[in-house]
């Protein structure tokens, strides 16, 4: 990938954990727990069961960035801190 920066072009080397570690943790979780598990028999498949562990993960699974929170539970706590006294119509 290249990256324009102040004019000049900078090569992003993809696939090196310190260039984007949070894809790179995100890929090796899905790597473990999805594609060495599983033999799919077809792309339909495949795309279904990632389907339900990204949806798993993206509302289940605790992220740092959450404060260990799931995304479902931030949510949740997120709305009524930000919702309290303010009508609803």
């Amino acid at each position: 990938m290249v990256r324009a920066f102040r004019g000049r072009h900078h090569l992003h080397r993809a696939g090196l954990p310190l260039a984007e570690p949070w894809i790179e943790s995100f890929n090796a979780r899905f790597r473990d727990e999805v594609l060495d598990c599983e033999l799919f028999s077809s792309i339909l498949e495949a795309r279904v069961i990632a389907d339900v562990w990204r949806d798993t993960y993206n509302r289940y699974h605790p992220h740092s960035s959450l404060g260990m929170l799931a995304p479902a539970v931030f949510a949740e706590r997120w709305r009524a801190d930000h919702t309290e006294g303010v009508a609803m119509s």
